[in-house]
């Protein structure tokens, strides 16, 4: 449930005028519950053998959109953790960590994130597929809400966003907790 979305402008002074990044905000229940329910899985109908072999293989980590990211915060020079455990969550990974700025990066799917742009619910057990998505959400919520907790900063970029300003984003974000002073626990 998208509670208040907006439009900003990005944070990088050498990006182009008039460029903007959508930013959404959800409500959080402290438990990572959707609106502080936690729901029952509803019945579905179990997908075909091909269908399920297909979404088996999708990739889980080192998506095409992380790894353009990647590579272009590479290129600019700024090192950093991949997949590293979320402090005090060992199921739970972090895509881009950058320990001593205490940044947390992600590159979260259209499709399995529920961007608002681009999100398409399937027509095949639609009830199961928006349970399925809320629960990612609340998911991605509960996990910023511990690694906030933490002493973390959280930084979340869709996967359809320009390469070079998700980028500046991260960077600019990554100067701006650097400049502030030290982060309390992190490394020298």
């Amino acid at each position: 449930m998208l509670i208040w979305s907006c439009t900003t402008p990005l944070l990088s002074p050498g990006a182009a005028a008039g460029r903007t990044l959508r930013v959404n905000v959800y409500p959080v229940d402290g438990y990572g519950r959707v609106g502080g329910v936690s729901t029952p899985e509803p019945p579905r109908r179990p997908p075909s053998g091909a269908l399920s072999a297909k979404m088996s293989t999708l990739a889980r980590q080192d998506t095409a959109p992380e790894m353009a990211l990647r590579r272009e915060l590479h290129r600019r020079g700024l090192r950093f953790r991949v997949q590293m455990k979320v402090p005090g969550n060992n199921r739970r990974t972090i895509d881009i960590a950058f320990t001593r700025a205490r940044l947390a990066v992600y590159v979260d799917g259209c499709f399995w994130h529920g961007c608002p742009q681009h999100h398409h619910q399937p027509r095949s057990n639609p009830e199961w597929w928006r349970w399925k998505i809320e629960r990612n959400q609340a998911r991605d919520r509960d996990t910023n809400r511990e690694l906030m907790q933490a002493g973390w900063q959280v930084l979340r970029v869709w996967e359809h966003a320009p390469v070079p300003d998700a980028a500046d984003l991260v960077e600019n974000t990554r100067s701006r907790i650097l400049d502030s002073g030290p982060a309390e626990g992190s490394e020298p």
